[in-house]
């Protein structure tokens, strides 16, 4: 039997700072977790394309993954994105654990770059 600690909370305040056409810089607010065992190690932004993409090079609903180097990180710029494309991003923290922790709930941001 495994014993899991409980997921961390969403990050709030996503913010959307700086925006090109190729590139975006969102941050969100550190989160606070305090366990005996595990620790928040680095926080993971996913990008989806959505079914409002304008650019025929893109296939909706493609995945990409970007993490944060550390836990003390908590903004991130993404780069190579497509102009015309609309993403949604999401941020969650991940424990220090051989493989992810559990997923904590997430934060949706439409972006139209």
């Amino acid at each position: 039997m495994h014993s899991f600690s409980y997921a961390p909370n969403s990050p709030d305040g996503l913010t959307v700072h700086t925006r090109t056409s190729t590139s975006v810089t969102i941050s969100w607010s550190p989160v606070v977790y305090t366990d005996k065992i595990y620790s928040i190690q680095q926080y993971q932004v996913t990008c989806i394309t959505t079914n409002n993409t304008f650019n025929d090079s893109v296939t909706v609903n493609s995945v990409s993954y970007y993490n944060t180097p550390d836990s003390s990180t908590t903004s991130l710029t993404i780069e190579s994105l497509y102009s015309q494309v609309e993403y949604i991003c999401t941020v969650k923290a991940l424990l220090s654990k051989n493989e992810f922790g559990e997923s904590s709930r997430e934060v949706v941001s439409g972006l139209s770059l």
